[in-house]
């Protein structure tokens, strides 16, 4: 019988997704693990899940890092640039950040920002969004289309009485890194001065209910049978 973490893909003995993320983390340091374990909560893996991971392996080499990056980790990072910049972004201070943030628009559209913190929206670019699909992008439209498209949305979105910062992955690496800290800490300071602290009550009540939802299915194993 094999342990529960370990399953059976054509012929292959195989960690699951929740202790693969946990080892990358143990192995490979807390950056490592936030990315992975985000990254597989998105996928659809419950926090319970890692949870139970750690406390198996309570006593496994650098197991302390694996339960920070599980700590600090969300379901509502939908790439590795959003995982790194909310941690850049935790890593300045700002406050309590939150992912995947509805916003109701002008034009009756619903659209999630990256993430906020209070009044402040973060958003996080990609060339991946201008290049087309058959060149490696996800573009379905011309580049000049999505960034008028991206132009139009973020009037609209600050229109409601939200400040944004926009961030890329040239921020989160060496002296970029402290650089867009100290220009996240001064937006968020002028948007905290316009807007107060705190959401307005309608904005607050929007998000809430109106969580973000994607089309991932998590992939389920099919060899419980083999597993205990």
């Amino acid at each position: 019988m094999l342990p529960v973490c370990v399953e059976v893909r054509g012929g292959v003995p195989a960690t699951s997704y929740a202790r693969t993320a946990i080892d990358i983390g143990r192995l490979h340091g807390f950056r490592h693990g936030l990315v992975s374990t985000d990254a597989v909560r998105t996928l659809g893996v419950p926090l319970n899940d890692l949870e139970a991971e750690l406390d198996r392996m309570e006593h496994h080499p650098f197991i302390a890092r694996a339960r920070a990056a599980v700590k600090a980790s969300t379901s509502g990072a939908e790439s590795v640039a959003e995982t790194l910049g909310r941690e850049l972004v935790l890593e300045a201070g700002l406050g309590q950040v939150e992912t995947q943030f509805a916003v109701r628009l002008a034009d009756g559209r619903v659209v999630w920002c990256d993430i906020a913190v209070g009044c402040h929206m973060i958003e996080i670019d990609s060339r991946l969004k201008l290049r087309s699909v058959e060149d490696g992008g996800v573009a379905t439209r011309s580049a000049d289309e999505v960034m008028w498209q991206e132009k139009t949305r973020q009037t609209l979105i600050c229109a409601e009485g939200l400040g944004m910062s926009r961030l890329t992955w040239a921020d989160f690496f060496g002296v970029r890194r402290e650089r867009a800290k100290a220009r996240l800490l001064a937006e968020e300071a002028v948007t905290r001065e316009r807007f107060g602290p705190a959401l307005p009550v309608r904005l607050r009540l929007f998000a809430d209910q109106h969580p973000r939802r994607t089309d991932q299915a998590l992939w389920t194993p099919a060899a419980l049978d083999v597993a205990s």
